[in-house]
């Protein structure tokens, strides 16, 4: 999913559009026929809140997405739960198999982050990372001139 430059003249080449799990639950149709028009744009999808409710891992291949966000159910504390371990290794499983890219939500702390990184788990976002600002310092070690094109 690579960093695109400013200069691209397509900015659906960068776009994620995630849907939640329980709003994919309630018009499945809708969401489908949404999904394949704007993937003709090039546009990704990602199931977000994964294991929240009630979906069936059919929906997973059904819909085609490209990323699942594991809940932050699962990730918090992983570590130290069995049952959220095989919970995660399942699906990390699963992902593999239809070619979705993973995000363990909620990581909190470095026993937890750890513990996802040897399951392979393929992206890591929470409070061990950073915390949510709106001041991000998003261009702290580049030069002016990249930063310009970041």
């Amino acid at each position: 999913f690579g960093r695109a430059s400013r200069r691209d003249s397509s900015s659906t080449d960068r776009l994620i559009r995630e849907i939640t799990e329980s709003s994919e639950m309630l018009v499945q149709e809708l969401v489908k026929h949404f999904m394949r028009d704007l993937r003709q744009r090039r546009i990704i999808f990602a199931l977000d809140d994964f294991g929240a409710g009630t979906t069936s891992f059919r929906y997973l291949r059904d819909f085609a997405f490209h990323i699942v966000k594991i809940d932050g159910q699962f990730t918090k504390n992983v570590a130290v739960h069995p049952d959220n371990q095989v919970m995660i290794q399942s699906l990390r499983s699963i992902s593999d198999h239809f070619g979705m890219f993973t995000i363990a939500k909620a990581v909190e702390c470095e026993r937890d982050s750890q513990w996802l990184s040897e399951t392979l788990v393929d992206c890591q976002h929470g409070y061990f990372w950073g915390v949510p600002t709106l001041n991000p310092n998003w261009h702290q070690g580049y030069s002016e001139q990249e930063a310009a094109t970041a």
